[in-house]
């Protein structure tokens, strides 16, 4: 377009000096022809610098042809590439919006398991202030049965005490700390039982929430301090009973305390009774010293024929144990179908247990019932045959 705009341009040109020239040559010859060849001169050079120019005008032109090839392969390269960006544009669309969804899906399940969450963590809650709250109960519960424990705990003993000292087996005089010997008043012990010239102490303590092994250790030494100031050392037996609640028995390490010579024993209301039947057989060998010599001669061979008598009955009875399973033994050695006739029978046979009335009437007089099941079995033995003469 440039081009055509150029040659229209130059043709316009030389055609208007054409008739410049004619137009002066019409008018005098001799001036015409300097004018003329002036002009020609001039339209010469303008020729020359309109070829150059047209020249450099030629390679602008290829220049611009070049350039523009080479914008329009940057053109069609950059129409690729954004074809090609498009496309991935379109890829990463598609990648984000599946993204989003799955953000979606991820954040309503996150919120579905932030909720599950706070409903089981309020669950959790609510459980253990349940649990809180029942351990709360219990421990109330624990600390009323403990108080009301500890609160009768000494009339329990005391009671129980006084039951087992009547009973004629024992035969104990008794003193609580309502009605004391008169040496007892200031020191104001639970309970005392007699024996032998002095006094047997029997204490019932109460721990009032403490630490039971403390307590005790500190009860001991207390006791002890209590009867030397008082100078009852000669009167008390150097045994001494602290009675506690049987729950608390499980919680003491050591039971058996000594102090100054005295000895203490920790136990329950359950063991007075055989503590009181263990000083009655204490008593019962004290006294047997006291005995002539002929009697004491007579209890000890009395002793040692029931010792004989009895290492003689285990013997009896080890012997026929032995010889039993001896006889036992012989039973594995029956053919097999007779071995399980004999086994089946004797499933089939019902033990017999002893009587307890019959027991107690051969412990209570062995001697005649031996007799009476002497005599039984001669009614009913087989009588001796008549020999022939």
């Amino acid at each position: 377009m440039e081009w055509i705009l150029f040659a229209a341009l130059m043709l316009f040109f030389v055609t208007t000096i054409l008739f410049g020239v004619m137009w002066i040559v019409s008018r005098k010859p001799k001036e015409n022809d300097r004018i003329l060849t002036e002009s020609v001169e001039m339209l010469k050079a303008e020729m020359v610098r309109r070829q150059e120019e047209l020249s450099r005008l030629q390679q602008e032109k290829a220049q611009t042809e070049a350039a523009a090839f080479e914008l329009r392969a940057q053109v069609a390269a950059e129409r690729s590439r954004n074809e090609a960006l498009s496309l991935q544009m379109t890829e990463l669309n598609k990648q984000i919006s599946a993204y989003r969804a799955d953000e979606k899906s991820r954040d309503a399940q996150t919120d579905a398991q932030i909720s599950e969450l706070k409903t089981a963590t309020r669950v959790l809650h609510d459980e253990k202030e349940r649990l809180q709250a029942e351990e709360r109960e219990r421990l109330r519960i624990a600390e009323e049965n403990r108080s009301r424990l500890w609160k009768d705990h000494e009339t329990i003993v005391q009671a129980r005490l006084r039951d087992i000292c009547k009973n004629p087996a024992y035969a104990y005089p008794v003193w609580s700390n309502d009605d004391l010997p008169e040496a007892f008043i200031k020191f104001k012990p639970d309970f005392l039982v007699e024996f032998r010239d002095q006094y047997i102490l029997f204490d019932a303590k109460k721990s009032d929430g403490k630490n039971p092994n403390t307590y005790i250790k500190g009860q001991v030494e207390k006791t002890v301090e209590k009867i030397k100031e008082n100078g009852l050392e000669n009167l008390i037996f150097r045994i001494i009973v602290l009675v506690v609640p049987r729950p608390t028995v499980a919680e003491l390490k050591p039971l058996v305390h000594f102090q100054d010579g005295f000895t203490f024993f920790v136990v329950s209301e359950e063991s007075l009774e055989p503590l009181i039947a263990s000083f009655k057989e204490i008593e019962k060998y004290t006294v047997a010293e006291q005995y002539d010599p002929a009697d004491r001669e007579k209890i000890i061979n009395l002793i040692a024929l029931f010792d004989t008598h009895i290492r003689k009955q285990n013997a009896v009875n080890l012997l026929t144990a032995a010889q039993g399973l001896t006889v036992l033994s012989e039973k594995n050695r029956l053919p097999g179908d007779i071995y399980d006739d004999v086994e089946n029978r004797r499933r089939q046979i019902r033990y017999k247990g002893f009587g307890e009335s019959d027991m107690k009437k051969l412990m209570s007089d062995p001697i005649h019932e031996i007799e009476a099941l002497r005599q039984l079995v001669q009614r009913h033995s087989p009588e001796e045959p008549v020999k022939d003469n």
